[in-house]
């Protein structure tokens, strides 16, 4: 199996989120790619379930088993043939009215014990790949995470087909295993991990949002409750690429004023290579040493350094102290605002992104074998946070279409009529979502923080019949 190492990530790391952004949630498109992203839906008035958490998207701890799940993904993919991506992703796209019930199950049928094996893997309790991070930096070799999101989709097509043919009760229980997948994608400490997790997820919620406009569809309200807050987490990823645990495994937890002038000159060349020097190292580190060298000594000497230890420093200890000490400032003036809530968090976080940049592109700064590798990391950020606002998003539908259904089809005015189940909020702005009543239904806006452009925020534009239905009991 394929698979890439980690400073091979890094060049595919920008078109992640873009992928992690390719919704199946067709959308309606816009000629202006600055507006937001709307989404229309055809719901009916749908009563709490009974009893209330018949349905959830975590699996129950009977249904759980001791073991890793890591084993049984990787065996999955030894049992899994190449699939054509764009059949599934047409299907995935296509009305489920119009899914080829026959074709899909064919497709399905050959995969069945792979899929098996992720359904196994869903359910243990623990997930462990094994990835020497701490000790291989860059070098590290990740999963075969195209293949995995691959498997990801592979799974939502299993969801969409149960959904189409009134299996209801069997696509709650794959979107469960496909939201444990996602995370335990997620649980190695690399932002492309996490990402590749969030994508998955959100493929399951797309199945979930199929699910609620289904005939006789239940109410998942409670459903999307259980899941985790965030569902994925994006966090910790990020506190460990902004932390130097990837950047100098070399270093790991030596005192910087431990390491021998051998060390920081091995470090310096290293990341040189990082930066895709390794042609020509030598040539580009004169270079470096020359404009960083007489800045890094006057760095320095502003920090508390005598003369007389500057001087008994080589130049690369000069250059590697002066590099990963103005690395480490940036860094932590990014990487402080992960611990205070995002919406107070965002706009703070864009302004150390804002000088992060700066540096890089015009300052005494650029160039520098540490700051070069210093991730951007508030759009990976936002994206982590977009999950969690597209469940509360879903939830305030599955909380209209119970105050209907308790009120004889009748919208509620605003959010706040509703009394059966709390609306939640949005978690981006930690402000209520925007609700305004239609004439064929409501629509409901999810805003981005502020400053951020339009094509951030999400509209659901949901038309509702006055007919409730009773809950199927497949």
């Amino acid at each position: 199996m394929r698979a890439m190492s980690l400073s091979t990530a890094l060049v595919v790391l920008a078109a992640v989120p873009v992928a992690a952004e390719a919704d199946k949630l067709a959308p309606l498109q816009s000629d202006d790619p600055h507006k937001p992203r709307t989404y229309r839906l055809a719901v009916r008035p749908a009563a709490e379930p009974r009893p209330a958490l018949r349905h959830q998207f975590v699996h129950r701890y009977v249904a759980q088993k001791p073991g890793n799940a890591a084993l049984l993904y990787y065996r999955m993919l030894d049992r899994i043939d190449k699939v054509d991506d764009k059949d599934i992703s047409r299907w995935l796209d296509a009305p489920v009215a119009k899914l080829p019930v026959g074709e899909v199950r064919e497709l399905l049928g050959k995969r069945r014990s792979a899929l098996a094996d992720l359904a196994d893997g869903a359910r243990r309790e623990d997930c462990d790949w094994q990835i020497p991070i701490r000790e291989e930096g860059w070098s590290t070799v990740l999963p075969p995470l195209a293949r995995f999101r691959d498997a990801g989709l592979l799974l939502a097509l299993k969801a969409r087909l149960e959904i189409a043919t009134g299996r209801y009760g069997e696509a709650v229980r794959t979107l469960t295993d496909g939201f444990a997948f996602a995370r335990h994608l997620a649980e190695t400490p690399t932002l492309v991990n996490a990402l590749v997790g969030i994508a998955v997820a959100d493929t399951m919620l797309d199945q979930a949002r199929v699910l609620m406009q289904a005939d006789n569809a239940p109410n998942l309200y409670w459903a999307l409750a259980t899941l985790p807050h965030p569902p994925v987490e994006i966090l910790p990823a990020i506190r460990v690429e902004l932390g130097g645990v990837l950047l100098a495994p070399e270093i790991g937890d030596t005192p910087v004023d431990e390491l021998t002038a051998e060390q920081w000159k091995r470090l310096f060349y290293s990341m040189l290579r990082m930066m895709g020097q390794e042609k020509r190292p030598k040539l580009y580190a004169t270079a470096v040493a020359m404009k960083l060298y007489p800045e890094g000594k006057r760095y320095l000497a502003g920090r508390g350094y005598t003369t007389r230890q500057i001087e008994a420093m080589s130049v690369h200890q000069v250059i590697g102290r002066y590099s990963f000490e103005a690395w480490t400032e940036l860094g932590d003036n990014m990487g402080k605002w992960f611990h205070v809530p995002y919406p107070q968090a965002h706009a703070r976080l864009a302004a150390a992104e804002r000088r992060l940049e700066v540096s890089r592109a015009g300052s005494s700064l650029a160039g520098f074998p540490f700051t070069h590798l210093l991730p951007s990391v508030g759009r990976a950020y936002f994206i982590g946070m977009r999950l969690p606002r597209r469940v509360a998003a879903l939830q305030c539908i599955e909380a209209v279409r119970m105050h209907a259904a308790a009120n004889a089809g009748t919208l509620p005015a605003s959010l706040d009529e509703i009394t059966v189940v709390p609306a939640p909020v949005n978690p981006v702005t930690g402000r209520p979502f925007v609700y305004r009543r239609t004439d064929e239904g409501f629509v409901l806006t999810a805003a981005a923080a502020r400053g951020m452009d339009a094509k951030n925020t999400d509209i659901y534009e949901v038309s509702m019949t006055d007919r409730p239905r009773k809950e199927q009991t497949r």
